[in-house]
């Protein structure tokens, strides 16, 4: 299907379309990013290449291993591919660059941050994106004058791909989803207007968000898709992937719904029968008694948005560690692993909630076709039956499994062995049809259309949007909070081993139930000495957005001023009995 991409773009690409590429759980989609860029500057639509991507986690993955690991001497595979495009567009290892926040430890390592996007081929995340294309450069936080004209060029010369847009609608309950579907709204009109190619990937876009995408570029969309044989209909091209389809129907799915009582002791006869196990609760909560009733019998890792960064490195690369073990194992995760991790378990528990996570946890199951014999190509999926499951879900499930078969690899029906084979499309559109009564935010809308498309607007009217979101343009705040006091503490990497990143939502809990345990406002920040000066101001902020940034400005110039330092990291601190470490918060 990258084939037909490239294709497309080399000869019926035409500037104002938005391609989509709707492609399986580990197709490819990213690696391809730079193979369809090089297309782009080959034909002249192009000159650089800026890759979007919603989670650090992912960004210093494909910065790191991919986009990095392919300029390396003696890459092979996909990474061969990767330079070859890399060379076409006359891309070397300098060249290529990151951006995004709480970023201190991959610089140590070498890595080049690029907050005005000023390399050819720049990863980063959603927010460093929007912020940028909205003129309120994340170079000039916080400033007054906002010189957003050179970002805006490199971002006007380059070719964007949105990749895991289905990101946008993880949480369709939540506020946040309006301003974000305000702001892919706004992203497809720039880039129509600017004549920017677009270029936008998931595996579980659905119909809903489709259409939306379809209005908003005024017809100007171009979908590409696997399909069961090749077609054409208007704008949407199905491909079939022959090879692919052969590889994915190798895999044996046996799917199972379960109650939620009877999770734990099946993880546990799993693992305990060899098998590496994933199980992804949607609340952390969840996840941490999951976890509790299942680490003193099996080896067992949890992993979650709420650990310190030492704690979460820490599980990642444990679990790393036990899927190259010949033992079993369970990873007990929150849905942060959805998206980009290459990982590949032998069985998966997703809770019957959401279904585009469903297929997202599935998709690190049976992932690593190559290196897994034809008989153990067994995937085990078990729906969980959670309080709040959805009904419909859990019904169209039951009738499949009744006499049919679900396919979580391949998104078309067919005929498996006498049997219906169900494709995954079907829970695709099971989630799609809930979301009709999602739209826009219409003040995030008003804001964002003011900020990107108006012409010239003068910083003092893009500082008084800014503030009246309360300096946080897509979502609510995110504010670093620190375990533990860090007397002696003399290098960087230490002090945000002892941080987590995370919304004003964990704070307001901290604030509400453990005041106690707060024991003020932190700023850490490098002196001209090279040391690392930390300081602790007793009264903190409370955890209200309007509130929590104006005290979060004050601090942060205090600090600076009367240091003389540079800011690395800046946020609430909590005594060691807040935080049970490996597990998280005790709130």
């Amino acid at each position: 299907m990258i084939k037909e991409a490239r294709d497309a773009l080399r000869r019926k690409y035409s500037p104002g379309q938005v391609l989509l590429i709707e492609a399986p759980t580990g197709y490819g989609k990213s690696v391809s990013a730079p193979l369809l860029a090089a297309e782009l500057y080959e034909e002249g639509f192009a000159y650089n290449l800026i890759h979007v991507l919603p989670l650090r986690a992912i960004v210093e993955d494909l910065y790191t291993r991919t986009y990095l690991g392919a300029l390396e001497p003696g890459a092979g595979g996909p990474l061969k591919l990767v330079r070859e495009a890399f060379e076409r567009m006359g891309v070397g290892s300098e060249d290529v660059a990151y951006q995004m926040g709480m970023d201190v430890l991959l610089r140590e390592r070498g890595g080049r941050k690029s907050p005005s996007f000023d390399a050819r081929v720049v990863v980063s995340t959603l927010d460093s994106f929007a912020y940028n294309l909205l003129r309120l450069p994340v170079s000039e936080s916080f400033k007054a004058a906002k010189r957003y004209a050179k970002v805006r060029a490199r971002i006007f010369t380059s070719a964007v791909f949105m990749d895991e847009a289905h990101i946008v609608l993880r949480y369709p309950e939540e506020e946040d989803v309006g301003r974000m579907l305000a702001f892919m709204k706004v992203l497809v009109e720039y880039a129509q207007r600017a004549k920017t190619p677009l270029v936008i990937m998931s595996a579980t876009i659905g119909s809903w968000f489709k259409q939306k995408l379809h209005e908003w570029s005024g017809g100007g969309l171009r979908a590409l898709s696997l399909g069961k044989n090749d077609a054409i209909s208007g704008s949407e091209i199905k491909v079939r992937d022959s090879k692919y389809e052969e590889e994915a129907k190798s895999i044996e799915w046996r799917t199972t719904v379960i109650g939620e009582d009877e999770l734990a002791a099946k993880a546990r006869e799993l693992a305990e029968s060899g098998l590496k196990v994933l199980v992804v609760r949607n609340r952390v909560k969840d996840a941490v008694e999951t976890f509790k009733a299942l680490r003193e019998s099996v080896e067992c890792a949890l992993l979650h948005g709420q650990l310190t960064a030492g704690d979460r490195g820490e599980a990642l690369a444990r679990i790393g560690s036990m899927l190259k073990a010949e033992k079993g194992f369970v990873a007990v995760a929150t849905p942060v692993v959805e998206a980009g991790v290459n990982w590949d378990f032998d069985a998966a528990f997703v809770e019957a909630a959401n279904a585009f996570s469903m297929v997202q946890v599935v998709g690190r199951v049976c992932r690593d076709l190559k290196g897994r014999r034809r008989e153990s190509r067994e995937g085990l999926v078990y729906v969980v039956k959670v309080e709040g499951a959805r009904a419909e879900l859990v019904e169209w499930l039951d009738k499949a499994l009744s006499g049919g078969y679900i396919d979580w690899r391949l998104p078309f029906d067919y005929e498996k062995d006498g049997r219906e084979a169900y494709g995954y499309h079907h829970l695709i559109e099971l989630m799609s049809g809930q979301l009709s009564g999602l739209k826009e935010s219409a003040t995030a809308l008003d804001a964002y259309e003011r900020l990107a498309l108006a012409p010239f607007p003068p910083s003092r009217h893009l500082s008084d949007i800014e503030e009246s979101m309360s300096y946080s343009v897509l979502r609510e705040p995110l504010t670093q909070i620190f375990v533990g006091f860090l007397d002696g503490i003399e290098n960087i990497e230490a002090v945000l081993a002892r941080a987590v990143s995370y919304d004003l939502s964990l704070a307001k809990r901290l604030w509400e139930r453990a005041k106690e345990r707060m024991k003020g406002f932190m700023c850490v920040g490098w002196g001209e000495d090279g040391q690392v000066h930390v300081e602790l101001y007793p009264q903190a902020p409370p955890p209200e957005p309007s509130e929590y940034v104006r005290r979060y400005k004050a601090l942060v110039k205090r600090f600076v001023e009367e240091k003389g330092v540079y800011p690395v990291a800046a946020g609430y601190l909590v005594d060691e009995e807040a935080y049970e470490p490996g597990v998280g918060f005790r709130v």
